[in-house]
């Protein structure tokens, strides 16, 4: 199946907004929220999202149950390498073909932009690698370009920078799709204007729902496509709630309809 005629694609990115679930973060061990991570995969799916991500064994698994469900995969090529608190590098997990022979619609990877000289050139050379590879499977690839890496910036507003110079890097690279960090308004803005492919936001770090959703209508209202949101959904007592009201924000466009469904069932609040 080619990238032109992948309604799954499609639906990550639909005009009115598309709805993904990330599950990969087991690839860092065993999450809160993720104890039982096919138990709490299958609750999502009942709240309606269009796609997830997942790492090539979570994705055999629940090979029947995403097919059911009638929704988009978007297989993890790579997860991080941590050293306490801090990203010390990347592995690759997971290849192109693997996730084309359990049926993916596309697939992702990081773009780590707190490195230097020849270690950043490294990323720009995986990010290119990973585009051949999905170009060649047969599928769109999503790029994240994140702040990982043990060169941070030295304030918010050169991170802001790195962040907008690194979605052009990645689409000048072959990106099918961008899922960028919640920066400021004007500045996500500007990268779903000028970007060459849809943009996405990440869910980031678990927040207050009543926070991350009121942040994900400003996020919305910049001309993003979409959401990929993995602990603000999955940590929640009540996920498939949670993937319901994040619909409302990001298809529906109704932030108050999303509060007024939390406000139904308040387990959803809690983690």
């Amino acid at each position: 199946m080619s990238a032109n005629d992948n309604s799954h694609l499609r639906d990550l990115v639909t005009p009115h907004g598309g709805v993904t679930v990330a599950f990969d973060h087991g690839l860092s061990g065993i999450p809160q929220g993720l104890e039982d991570s096919r138990k709490r995969f299958r609750e999502v799916l009942t709240g309606g999202p269009n796609g997830v991500v997942a790492a090539i064994g979570l994705a055999r698994a629940m090979k029947a149950d995403i097919a059911a469900a009638g929704v988009a995969l978007v297989g993890a090529l790579d997860g991080t390498i941590m050293d306490g608190d801090l990203t010390a590098g990347r592995a690759r997990v997971g290849s192109a073909e693997q996730f084309a022979a359990v049926g993916a619609s596309c697939v992702k990877i990081l773009f780590q932009l707190a490195w230097k000289r020849d270690r950043f050139g490294l990323e720009v050379e995986t990010v290119s690698a990973a585009a051949r590879e999905a170009e060649a499977a047969g599928l769109p690839l999503m790029v994240e370009p994140v702040l990982y890496g043990l060169a941070q910036p030295e304030s918010s507003e050169a991170g802001e920078r790195l962040i907008m110079d690194g979605c052009r890097i990645a689409c000048e690279l072959g990106a099918s799709i961008l899922k960028v960090p919640m920066i400021e308004p004007q500045n996500l803005a500007r990268v779903a204007e000028t970007a060459y492919c849809p943009v996405v936001v990440l869910g980031g770090s678990g927040v207050d729902a009543r926070t991350f959703l009121a942040s994900l209508d400003a996020a919305m209202a910049t001309g993003v496509r979409g959401v990929t949101v993995g602990r603000n959904c999955w940590q929640s007592s009540n996920p498939a709630m949670m993937v319901k009201a994040v619909r409302e924000v990001v298809v529906g466009r109704d932030l108050q309809k999303a509060l007024a469904l939390l406000a139904a069932a308040p387990e959803a609040m809690r983690v």
